[in-house]
């Protein structure tokens, strides 16, 4: 299974437009309901990307992270963005191959 790069902070964020995350679909139902852009975010939210990274990256307003995170709560009927990240590993929605950790800048 071919998975795509979601370009990171320096990245110039065209890859994520060539080639949009593979993901595997879920074991439930639940799954099946998000919304492409909604299965996006969780592949960010289970690379560790805060809200503003997400939007950085998916080219839409914090606002817009903000209700697809709530969506995909609702409709996975999860309580956080924890959970979120659990599920999607112990589904299989994401391996650990297709959502390599980000990259942690030293600080000053």
């Amino acid at each position: 299974m071919r998975h795509a790069k979601i370009p990171l902070r320096g990245d110039d964020g065209l890859a994520a437009a060539r080639h949009p995350p593979v993901l595997r679909p879920g074991p439930d139902g639940k799954y099946g309901s998000l919304t492409q852009r909604e299965r996006e975010v969780v592949l960010l939210i289970a690379r560790g990307l805060t809200n503003a990274e997400i939007a950085e990256t998916c080219f839409i307003s914090q606002g817009t992270v903000k209700t697809h995170v709530k969506r995909i709560l609702s409709k996975l009927e999860l309580r956080d963005r924890a959970q979120v990240v659990v599920y999607s590993y112990e589904t299989g929605v994401v391996t650990p191959e297709s959502s390599q950790r980000r990259r942690v800048t030293a600080g000053v």
